[in-house]
């Protein structure tokens, strides 16, 4: 592949970084912990099919030593790799980062029907593989609906069976695809990831045709469509997306998916040249006319403050391609980071940064709010996954660090008390995921107790309500006021309808990593119970409700008729790694997900790590791997 990549000005415009709420367990016990927002211009017969859903143990013909004889030889990975080189249960390309064992086979739809009959006792003893083998289903659903349906659309609408139109790259596949890779579904991911490269797949084009007809819509992934495309959006999810599955090992032979991922990056230039270096938020990709949205002459925070993971991963992936070595952007990138938070803003709010700015000036709007909720949310996230994915340059965290002393200071408050607004996105339900991968910096003692009773406030957000899915936001009664059903917060109508989000669902699967405490998959489960029951569309796909106190999703009119793109690349991946105890699955040591669920590999001296890093993980578990794969 010719490298490019010098004639991309990687004009990596990130400002360095905003409100959360910590929910009981119970309305009558604790106060919740909560995030605000500020304006910063202002200070039974179930046991049978139980057992029938349990995966039976391998019989092992004893118990593995936990040492080696003098005559035997040591069991390292040496000894792991020899003792299993015959096994159909062993990945071959485990250092992909993928698992070392295979992936399970997915549930039935019987037996899926079975785990939601099943009472709520008997449903919480279900084992942690069955557990996986139930979100791998789901999986399969929810692609199989996309991909009869909508194919090559952006996103699949269920109920009418039908495509979605959005940035016109069939986004819903670029999304999926390190899903598809990392449970396992391998002919989808090779259909995908031949689209992707320039050939067809799909049953259809998105309005019911058949796959002779999506072969006549040019068969494959091309950026020249007549639309606007909204640079985040496509960064994270798309840009995100093909060098993370690259990283994986879901590539061509000759590296299509990549070279699409820097057709891409091309496309997306023109955003960057600004004087300030701070993007502009659209571009065309027929006329390449980089503008503001006409809602607005400013941009988000969130939106320019999320952007330099992919395009660091994409440097570092064509660096590779082309047998290259060079680390000066990345050392580069961080002085440059400082020297904007320290010159355009300097609060008294500690690190926490208005949610809106200019791209011309490079100027704050100090009457925007400072928010972990929509517009400043990922900000946030990636001051800390920056600092982790670039290798941890001493320093690095400093930024993360401040600005989650704002954070606590400034926008976390108790259930009850008081509060500059008494509202919680659940897009701020990101953060407690983001504390607990923190937790381990000698600055964040507290960090980690801190996540556990946020991670609570939004399992609360889901188990109070009658369908057990969260709303968009809450809104929790100021001190003295009335309880509600809810307990000590409400849910405004035009606020109860829930999307599919997944920011719960990764705080959950960071803590169990981190934490290794039962109660982070439990929540996670009940969660995967509410959307099979009530989002669930039998043609296939899930479709978003309305309503989460509305438990007869059966009515016409209760659901929405949208399955987001990130469902499949961002909710059910996090949901089926939380179930998974394969140590060698993207091991947390070895890749950090950008803020779409997109894994990438840390770097260590601006080079991708991920291989030898799993090496390393797999030698510290070869143990535990061998009694998996029953040696």
């Amino acid at each position: 592949m010719t490298h490019r990549a010098a004639a991309l000005a990687f004009a990596l415009a990130t400002l360095l970084a905003s409100g959360v709420v910590v929910a009981a367990p119970e309305p009558d016990a604790l106060g919740e912990l909560r995030v605000a927002n500020a304006s910063s211009s202002s200070s039974s017969s179930s046991s049978s099919a139980r057992r029938r859903l349990t995966f039976a143990s391998r019989s092992r013909g004893g118990e593995p030593s936990s040492g080696a004889s003098a005559s035997e030889p040591p069991r390292d990975l040496e000894w792991l790799l020899r003792a299993t080189s015959a096994s159909p249960r062993r990945r071959e390309d485990w250092r992909d980062g993928l698992g070392f064992a295979t992936a399970i086979d997915a549930l039935s739809p019987s037996d899926v029907d079975a785990l939601l009959s099943l009472s709520d006792d008997d449903f919480r003893a279900i084992p942690t593989e069955t557990r996986r083998a139930a979100v791998k289903a789901s999986v399969q659903h929810a692609w199989r609906g996309y991909r009869d349906h909508a194919w090559p659309h952006d996103e699949l609408a269920p109920l009418s069976r039908s495509g979605l139109r959005w940035l016109d790259v069939g986004v819903t596949i670029v999304d999926a695809l390190d899903t598809l890779l990392i449970v396992g579904l391998d002919d989808d991911a090779a259909e995908a990831i031949s689209w992707i490269a320039g050939g067809g797949g799909g049953d259809g084009d998105g309005t019911g045709a058949t796959a002779a007809a999506a072969e006549t819509r040019g068969g494959g992934l091309t950026f020249d469509s007549d639309v606007n495309a909204n640079v985040f959006e496509a960064t994270i999810r798309v840009l995100g997306g093909l060098t993370s599955a690259h990283k994986l090992g879901g590539d061509t032979r000759d590296g299509g998916v990549l070279r699409k991922a820097l057709d891409l990056a091309e496309k997306l230039l023109p955003a960057f040249k600004t004087a300030s270096g701070i993007p502009i938020m659209d571009v065309n990709f027929a006329t390449g006319d980089a503008h503001q949205p006409t809602w607005t002459n400013r941009a988000s925070l969130a939106e320019v403050g999320t952007l330099v993971l992919e395009w660091a991963a994409l440097e570092e992936a064509l660096l590779v391609a082309e047998n290259r070595s060079e680390t000066t952007r990345t050392r580069q990138r961080w002085v440059m980071h400082g020297l904007i938070t320290k010159g355009l803003w300097d609060p008294a709010t500690g690190g926490l940064l208005p949610s809106s700015v200019s791209a011309v000036t490079a100027t704050f709007d100090a009457s925007s709010t400072l928010t972990l909720g929509a517009r400043g949310d990922s900000y946030y996230e990636y001051l800390l996954k920056h600092w982790i994915h670039a290798g941890k340059p001493a320093g690095g965290e400093r930024a993360y660090l401040n600005a989650m002393d704002g954070v606590l200071m400034y926008l976390l408050h108790r259930a009850g008390g008081e509060a500059l607004n008494h509202k919680m996105d659940h897009l701020a339900c990101f953060l407690p995921g983001v504390l607990a991968l923190g937790a381990s910096l000698p600055a964040s003692t507290t960090h980690l107790d801190i996540a556990r009773e946020l991670a609570r406030t939004c399992v609360q957000m889901y188990a109070r309500t009658s369908t057990g899915l969260a709303p968009e936001m809450v809104h929790f009664a100021a001190e003295g006021a009335s309880t509600t059903s809810h307990g000590d917060f409400v849910v405004k109508l035009q606020d109860a309808h829930n999307v599919l989000r997944p920011e719960t669902v990764e705080s959950l699967y960071v803590l169990w990593k981190t934490t290794n405490e039962r109660e982070w998959r439990d929540a996670a489960w009940a969660m995967w119970r509410a959307w099979e029951i009530h989002a669930k569309v039998p043609s296939g796909g899930y479709a978003s409700l309305r309503d989460v106190e509305n438990g007869d999703n059966s009515e016409e009119g209760a659901k929405i008729d949208r399955m987001e793109s990130f469902f499949l690349g961002e909710t059910l991946k996090y949901l089926y790694l939380t179930f998974s105890d394969d140590p060698a699955l993207l091991p947390m040591e070895c890749f950090v997900f950008n803020t779409e669920a997109h894994p990438l590999p840390v770097l260590r001296d601006g080079v991708s790590d991920g291989r030898a890093c799993v090496e390393r993980v797999v030698e510290g578990h070869v143990e535990t791997l061998a009694e998996t794969l029953g040696v």
